[in-house]
């Protein structure tokens, strides 16, 4: 598993580089955004330092802010020696023909813990727990003092047992446990079974544990600027509204966990797949508050060769979309690539996602999805280092991996390399992979941690972005920044809060990176004194609210970032 630092990942020499435009029809690489990163450091001696200190904020977020999803989850502690040989390659280890014992209800409230009494699961024995909520997080587990070698899985009865998750030898020894968000709400059978799917008459503890309710889902507000060479719409490099749409849905399916492949994906990893909550809309208002349909078309270079990455640099800057409101995604004729994204921290006028034309539309996930996954600050599962193993994507619940999945047809599953030798072998199907477009299907539970933290702190603009709202208020008018003021800033932790015109009460709220609330205060001065001198040094995040009446039909909100260096 993988628990390193990004700035690891950031010093290794990418070898899966865009190899020398020869045709510009053909695509010798899946993806750029790797390359196109190092070659911004290559121009930028100052962005590793600055992508390493969002790295930083970012896994503090994740292991100690009340909001992450993995903050309660333990990671797994398996050596070499307790994974073991020979399991056959079906879906649930197991069959779905144990001898159901107990019903039990799921817990609800976090922290609660459920077990059937008496608390004794032989092998070859299954719970029925009832009412798993669907976004809910559960531990399921036999971790404990027990008398044999368990195996989980688990098994929707509603569905003619379909198995939906497997584990075996999660925790140290030979005890398993599976986090497990299920994908529709119900009842659902746990199964406990002997090593190799043997029956005994031996106990297992088994624990349900209810480890974390939902998020809101986050809507993000997306604008397409198609690049085109004069076609008219709907032909060549001009697609099509349909096409569009279709790529919108492909994404709202994939990062909602409701697209058709997550039913076909082996239960060792579907298991511990989960909803990104993040939905994407067309934006219907531009940053001036006109009417859009979220489509923009342009006339770019004519009938000249494809666009590289280096040429591309030059078209972004001028039709971009105010990056902290909107996801922009461009698409072109792009050569030798399918896409490319930038990540957070990188330049502001360059930022977005870059798709091939003919790589776009519904079911594109390779593209689409996996760029706008880099978008979200994950990386590649494989690490990039070339098949050595060390490779990091700063995720725990992704199995090593010593090289990208070839886009060659889906591979049998397992698939075993020199960094995953046993079951279940390496996460192909997920969305970070180069599997091809009908193999890959998932995110996992610490993928969506990563995006949490990306969209607490980096991108959390776009969470108060009203591009998709109705009102006719400017998207960039939202943020206020020509009618509130914070200074100095940075400061030694006394700030001064101002505003140009008078409200009748503005509530003030600052949070440090953990979500933590440090300060509140509602206001209806046209100054106000912030006072966070005993607070560190640090970044910090103030949200500026104004009520219903104040602007348009719904509150206001603004996010300023506040820096306190003493």
């Amino acid at each position: 598993m993988k628990t390193q630092l990004l700035s690891l990942l950031l010093l290794t020499v990418f070898s899966l580089g865009v190899s020398a435009q020869t045709n510009a029809d053909t695509v010798t690489e899946q993806c750029g955004s790797m390359l196109y990163l190092q070659e911004l450091m290559k121009k930028d001696p100052t962005l590793k330092a600055r992508m390493d200190s969002i790295e930083v904020t970012m896994q503090h977020w994740i292991k100690n802010n009340d909001m992450s999803r993995i903050k309660n989850i333990k990671p797994p502690h398996v050596s070499a020696k307790d994974l073991k040989p020979g399991y056959p390659s079906t879906q649930s280890l197991c069959g779905y023909d144990n001898t159901l014992v107990a019903t039990i209800a799921a817990p609800t409230t976090v922290g609660q813990v459920v077990s059937p009494s008496p608390n004794c699961v032989n092998g070859g024995q299954a719970v029925r727990v009832t009412g798993l909520m669907s976004g809910n997080i559960y531990r399921i587990s036999t971790c404990g003092t027990n008398t044999f070698d368990t195996q989980l899985s688990i098994y929707t009865p509603d569905w003619g047992g379909v198995a939906v998750a497997h584990n075996d030898d999660y925790c140290s020894g030979a005890q398993s446990e599976i986090y497990f968000n299920p994908r529709t709400s119900g009842d659902h059978d746990i199964l406990v079974d002997a090593f190799n799917c043997a029956s005994n008459t031996l106990c297992a503890s088994l624990e349900v544990e209810l480890i974390k309710k939902p998020r809101p889902v986050i809507t993000v507000p997306v604008v397409f600027h198609i690049i085109h060479k004069g076609e008219p719409v709907g032909g060549g490099t001009n697609v099509s509204d349909a096409i569009i749409n279709g790529a919108l849905l492909t994404l709202n399916q994939d990062f909602r966990r409701l697209n058709a492949g997550i039913n076909s994906t082996q239960a060792a990893f579907r298991g511990v797949s989960d909803d990104m909550l993040i939905q994407f809309c067309m934006a219907t208002k531009d940053p001036s508050g006109n009417p859009t349909t979220g489509i923009t078309r342009m006339q770019g270079n004519g009938g000249s060769p494809a666009y590289s990455m280096s040429t591309f640099e030059a078209i972004k800057p001028t039709t971009i979309w105010d990056n902290k409101k909107y996801l922009n995604i461009w698409v072109c004729h792009l050569g030798n690539i399918n896409g490319y994204s930038s990540f957070p921290g990188e330049p502001d006028n360059l930022d977005g996602v870059v798709i091939r034309y003919t790589a776009f539309g519904f079911g594109m996930h390779m593209a689409e999805t996996h760029e706008v996954g880099h978008y979200f600050n994950l990386r590649h599962i494989w690490g990039d280092d070339n098949g050595a193993c060390t490779g990091e994507d700063s995720v725990t619940d992704t199995p090593k991996q010593g090289a990208f999945t070839p886009n060659s047809g889906c591979p049998t599953f397992p698939v075993l390399d020199g960094c995953s030798p046993k079951y279940p072998g390496i996460m192909f199907n997920n969305f970070m992979d180069y599997a091809g477009n009908a193999c890959v299907s998932m995110f996992t539970i610490g993928q969506g941690a990563r995006v949490d933290a990306t969209m607490a702190t980096y991108r959390i603009g776009l969470q108060t972005s009203n591009g998709c709202g109705n009102s006719t208020t400017p998207v960039n008018d939202i943020d206020l920044s020509n009618s509130f003021s914070v200074f100095p800033n940075p400061s030694i932790g006394s700030f001064s809060f101002s505003t140009k015109e008078k409200y009748e009460k503005i509530n003030l709220s600052v949070v440090n990176v953990l979500g933590e609330k440090i300060f509140e205060t509602n206001t209806s001065e046209k100054e106000t004194t912030i006072e966070l001198k005993d607070q560190p040094n640090g970044v910090y995040f103030m949200k500026i609210s104004l009520p219903t009446g104040e602007m348009d039909s719904n509150p206001g909100t603004v996010i300023k970032k506040l820096v306190i260096n003493k």
